[in-house]
């Protein structure tokens, strides 16, 4: 992929991340306006693990490649409690892949599947986040240590 098509995809996924968050009733449930901060966490976990090629995301692992479409990525804010607050929480909730359809490649692809795709092993499409202390985390792994087990594809590589 050229840098025009990555510096495309990014903003794209961004746009539809940001438009998410301002559309979402669950926005404004955490304190101290950190889901403008949760979205661009998102963002940065999603872009370590998908690309996007045309209308479709793609994922891949060990596994399988798998081809998500429709729907989108969201970000979703659950409420703090008292005690999340006293423990040093800014911010919980989850990220995750939100398609309406998805198939899964091992040597020819596979039938669509309708709704979401579930997590696999070895692979989350759900990921808890959190905001504790100042420090973000990804499944209470720091995301600023985090490193995703994805291999990154070009869209010329993609089978059809």
């Amino acid at each position: 992929m050229g840098i025009g098509n990555e510096v495309s995809m990014n903003c794209y996924l961004r746009l539809i991340l940001l438009a998410l968050i301002v559309f979402s009733p669950s926005c404004g449930t955490n304190t101290h306006g950190t889901n403008t901060e949760a979205q661009r966490m998102a963002d940065k976990f999603w872009e370590t693990r998908l690309i996007k090629c045309g209308d479709s995301l793609y994922d891949i692992t060990a596994i399988y490649l798998r081809e998500y479409k429709g729907g989108g990525l969201l970000v979703e804010a659950a409420p703090l409690t008292e005690a999340d607050k006293l423990n040093g929480y800014e911010w919980n909730g989850q990220t995750w892949i939100n398609a309406t359809a998805y198939r899964e490649y091992r040597g020819t692809w596979g039938e669509w599947i309708q709704g979401r795709a579930y997590d696999a092993p070895g692979r989350r499409t759900f990921i808890h986040m959190s905001k504790k202390n100042g420090r973000w985390f990804y499944e209470n792994v720091e995301a600023d240590s985090y490193t995703a087990s994805s291999r990154k594809l070009s869209c010329d590589q993609i089978p059809r």
